[in-house]
């Protein structure tokens, strides 16, 4: 099964080390704290071609595993006001090639701000 990565003239070029992971368990926990902040937060679906890459590298095969997974859960991806996925890289690419709407929380913030967060 191929895998589509999109073209972006607009992505980022950061490797995944260089960005914070989020670990499941600590995202609800990570928005709450956002909003204690005063960042405004909110959920959306949307086409994954409105989205953007922050890293530049994506492991293929887990792509195809997540593809194939009828019980994947609908966690949402982690993104900026300027539509850069902070965490969900891979979740994002499942949705794109499956041609769906993408689940995120957009955070009111763009993503060189985000990062820092």
């Amino acid at each position: 099964m191929n895998v589509e990565i999109p073209k972006q003239h607009a992505a980022l070029s950061f490797k995944r080390h260089e960005l914070p992971q989020i670990a499941s368990h600590h995202m609800a926990g990570f928005i709450r704290s956002l909003s204690r902040q005063g960042v405004g937060v909110t959920k959306h679906h949307v086409s994954p071609l409105k989205l953007k890459a922050t890293q530049n590298e994506f492991n293929i095969e887990k792509v195809r595993g997540m593809m194939n997974n009828r019980d994947l859960p609908d966690r949402p991806s982690l993104t900026s006001r300027d539509g850069y996925i902070l965490d969900g890289h891979h979740r994002w690419l499942v949705d794109h090639n499956k041609k769906q709407s993408h689940h995120t929380v957009q955070v009111d913030l763009p993503i060189h701000d985000l990062i820092k967060k």
